[in-house]
């Protein structure tokens, strides 16, 4: 396993993060993913043609909506691009 890239979020991230309201599933969520792609960032699928990559959440009665965490990595770091929720 490699060490643990940096974590850094787009303006754009943080701004949707926070539309999204305060849901302790949703920060359970964000939380986990930013943790295994910091070690993984390969895990994600890739945006066909760039070199953006995303991860879905799995369907659950606890969280409102679905939701897809995109981002992009070098050798060293992670930006978190966006989130949304998956209609």
């Amino acid at each position: 396993m490699h060490a643990p890239r940096e974590v850094t979020h787009s303006l754009e991230f943080d701004d949707a993060l926070a539309a999204l309201g305060a849901h302790p599933r949703i920060d359970e969520f964000v939380h986990g993913a930013i943790w295994e792609i910091a070690r993984t960032p390969t895990l994600g699928q890739s945006v066909q043609g760039t070199n953006v990559r995303f991860v879905v959440t799995a369907e659950s009665a606890a969280v409102p909506a679905r939701l897809i965490l995109f981002y992009v990595f070098d050798d060293v770091e992670i930006l978190l691009l966006d989130i949304q929720t998956l209609a």
